[in-house]
């Protein structure tokens, strides 16, 4: 007589079930606001390169126009011009991940470049839109700490 894997199997059905329902709950989820933001002071928004797990999606935001990108380029002033728009909307973050977590850009007429430059002496790459004038793109949202 040979001994069942029934045991074994149900214990990897059971994992793998398991396992399917927590990585497909991990992605980001950006939802409308629930409520109208009040402004905050630009000093307390910060910066993110990836999304976040859980966050109110506040809007795209543009910075004034970018003449030049020069080696060694430093965004500060751009950045800096976003967090102000971004505190003034009420939102606490800035993302500058790449656009293709936005469907919705995706389907704009707009073309978009990255541009590596400087932000606080720190390395990032930054999505431009590709046609002139030139303007970093970010995404304004709010995350609940």
């Amino acid at each position: 007589m040979r001994p069942s894997n029934l045991p074994a199997k149900l214990v990897l059905s059971a994992l793998g079930v398991v396992l399917s329902a927590g990585l497909l709950g991990c992605t980001p989820k950006a939802v409308p606001p629930t409520t109208q933001r009040a402004a905050i002071t630009p000093a307390e928004v910060q910066l993110l390169t990836r999304p976040p797990m859980r966050s109110e999606d506040l809007g795209f935001i543009f910075s004034d126009e970018i003449a030049s990108i020069p080696d060694g380029w430093t965004a500060d002033p751009f950045i800096d011009q976003l967090k102000t728009q971004a505190a003034a909307l009420g939102a606490n973050t800035i993302l500058i991940a790449p656009l293709d977590f936005w469907s919705e850009f995706k389907s704009r007429d707009d073309r978009y470049v990255y541009v590596g430059g400087f932000y606080n002496g720190k390395f990032f790459t930054f999505p431009v839109t590709s046609a002139k004038p030139r303007k970093m793109i970010a995404r304004a949202i709010f995350v609940n700490r």
